[in-house]
C-alpha cells in the first residue's frame, strides 16, 4: 500500500507556503486491497471538523476554505486495512503576515503605540515601520521620539502636531512576499497661529483681507479679532467679513480700518493664544501716468512700442509695472524689450499692463 499527500499552495519539500485568508486543498491518494480507509490528523491529533476546514470524498480531500493562525502545522494522511498502514505528512507555513494596527487620535504630548502583530510560521518574524513612505527612523522629526519595541510595536513619545498621517508596518519572515498593514494617526491640539507679519496693507477704497495664519487639529470653529486692544464685533459691520480660514475680508477699506490687530483661533481643544499685534495700514493703490492705447496694428516684422507709467500713492513704494498677455502670461523682462521680428499671430494678441 502507498500513499502521498499534494495540495494547491505553493509546495517546498512538502511544505505549503500561503498567505492568511488563502484557502488550500489537500489530497490524500492511498492505493490497497482492501480499498484502506483514510484519516486525517494534525500535529499528532485527529482533524476536527469546522466551518472553514472539511473532509470530503471519501476522507481523500482534505479543504481549509480561510487560512487562519491556528491553521499552521503538520497534516498527516493515514491509509490503512487490514493488511496494515501507511502515512505521509505536508506542512502548512503562513507567510509573514500583518494584523493591521488601529486608527489613533491622540493630543499633542501623548504617547502613542502601534501594535504590528505578526502571524507567520515559522516565527522569526522582522519588522519595518514607515511613515508616508519613509522609514521612521529615517524621518528626522521623530528621530529622538520614536522606539520600535522587540515585538514589532511602533511608540512615538510624545506625539506632536506635525506626527499625524499614515503609518505602515510591513513585516516577513523570509517566506514569500512582505506583509503590510496601515493605520492612521491623528495628533489633536488647541487651534494656534502659525505666522505673524509685523505689517499689512489694505488697498484704499477696494477690496483687501488681513490675515490670520491658522493651524488646527480638529477643524477650527472661529477666530476672535481685536482692533486697537478692543474686541472688534465683524459680524455687526457691514464691510467686513469673517472668511472661512479665519481672515476678514474688507468688502471696501476705508480709512477708519487702519490700526493694530490682532486674532485669537479657536477649535474643541481651545487655542494657544493670540498672533500678537500687526499694524494694519490703508494705503491708496497707485495710479497711472501714462497708459498703453487701446489698439496697435504693425505689419509682421515691424517693430512696436507700447508705453506705461505709474505713479506711487504717498507713503508707498515705488510701483511696480509688469505686462502680460490678456490670457494670463506674464512677460519676461527680455520680452518686454524685444520690439522687432513679431511674428504672425494665430489670432489678435490683447496686452495688458497692471502696476502693483
Amino acid at each position: 500500500m502507498r500513499t502521498g499527500v499534494q495540495g494547491t499552495g505553493k509546495q517546498t519539500d512538502s511544505a505549503h507556503c500561503l498567505q492568511q485568508s488563502d484557502s488550500i486543498i489537500l489530497n490524500c491518494q492511498a492505493d490497497g486491497t482492501p480499498t484502506p480507509e483514510i484519516l486525517w490528523y494534525k500535529d499528532a491529533n485527529p482533524v476536527d471538523p469546522s466551518p472553514t476546514v472539511g473532509i470530503f470524498n471519501d476522507g481523500t480531500e482534505l479543504r481549509i476554505s480561510t487560512i487562519r493562525h491556528e491553521d499552521i502545522g503538520e497534516y498527516t494522511c493515514i491509509a490503512r486495512n487490514g493488511e496494515g498502514q501507511v502515512s505521509h505528512t505536508a506542512r502548512v507555513i503562513i507567510a509573514g503576515g500583518a494584523v493591521p494596527p488601529t486608527n489613533q487620535t491622540k493630543l499633542e504630548g501623548e504617547k502613542v503605540i502601534f501594535s504590528c502583530e505578526a502571524k507567520a510560521m515559522p516565527g522569526n518574524v522582522t519588522v519595518r515601520w514607515f511613515r508616508e513612505g519613509s522609514p521612521v527612523r529615517e524621518v528626522a522629526s521623530l528621530e529622538t521620539r520614536v522606539t520600535i519595541r522587540k515585538d514589532g510595536s511602533l511608540i512615538i513619545n510624545p506625539v506632536s502636531a506635525d506626527d499625524s498621517g499614515q503609518y505602515l508596518c510591513e513585516v516577513t519572515n523570509g517566506i514569500g512576499d512582505p506583509q503590510s498593514a496601515s493605520a492612521y494617526l491623528s495628533v489633536e491640539y488647541p487651534a494656534k497661529v502659525t505666522f505673524t507679519p509685523t505689517v499689512q496693507y489694505l488697498p484704499f477704497r477696494l477690496a483687501g483681507v488681513v490675515q490670520c495664519y491658522i493651524k488646527s487639529n480638529p477643524q477650527l470653529l472661529y477666530v476672535t479679532w481685536t482692533k486697537d486692544k478692543r474686541l472688534l464685533e465683524p459680524y455687526q459691520m457691514k464691510d467686513i467679513v469673517v472668511m472661512a480660514n479665519g481672515s476678514l475680508l474688507f468688502t471696501r477699506v476705508n480709512e477708519e480700518h487702519q490700526g493694530r490687530y490682532s486674532c485669537t483661533p479657536y477649535n474643541v481643544q481651545g487655542t494657544q493664544g493670540d498672533s500678537g499685534t500687526m499694524e494694519v495700514l490703508v494705503r491708496k493703490p497707485p495710479t497711472f501716468t501714462v497708459e498703453p492705447e487701446t489698439l496697435y496694428q504693425r505689419k509682421v516684422g515691424d517693430s512696436v512700442e507700447m508705453h506705461c507709467d505709474a505713479v506711487e500713492a504717498e507713503g508707498t513704494e515705488r510701483p511696480t509695472i509688469k505686462w502680460q498677455r490678456q490670457e494670463g502670461e506674464q512677460l519676461s523682462d527680455s520680452q518686454r524689450n524685444r520690439t522687432a521680428d513679431l511674428q504672425p499671430p494665430t489670432q489678435p494678441t490683447l496686452w495688458a499692463a497692471c502696476a502693483g
